[in-house]
């Protein structure tokens, strides 16, 4: 009888064995499933990555044409400015040969009619 419990137990051991290994195998199997969608999850985030990387590449050229136009207009404002204070100074100087016109014209009248008095 003792040898019949030692067989049994120890067929009942192998089938525990049996069991914990077929346990084991669904184990990796699903281990397995869940490294391939880990394999396509990180296809896809390569490929982001890549649109991303090229987004970032559209972005920093578009940024660049910003920088750009912002120096051109700075160049325009700066020309415009440069013109506004040339005009202020023509005005100036206009309105100076202006003022020297009208007394220049008020002495050759002056002068005029005092050319008339002595005749």
């Amino acid at each position: 009888m003792d040898q019949e419990k030692i067989l049994f137990m120890i067929l009942d051991k192998l089938g525990n064995i049996e069991r914990e290994q077929h346990e084991i195998k669904n184990d990796i199997r699903d281990i397995n499933k869940e490294l391939v969608t880990v394999k396509e999850d990180i296809k896809d985030i390569n490929k982001k990555l890549v649109t991303v990387k090229e987004d970032i590449k559209d972005i920093n050229k578009e940024l660049l044409t910003v920088k750009k136009d912002i120096k051109e207009m700075k160049s325009v404002q700066n020309t415009i400015q440069e013109f506004v204070l040339s005009t202020d100074k023509a005005i100036e100087v206009y309105e100076q040969d202006h003022a020297f016109i009208e007394k220049l014209k008020r002495v050759i009248c002056e002068e005029s009619h005092e050319d008339d008095y002595k005749a």
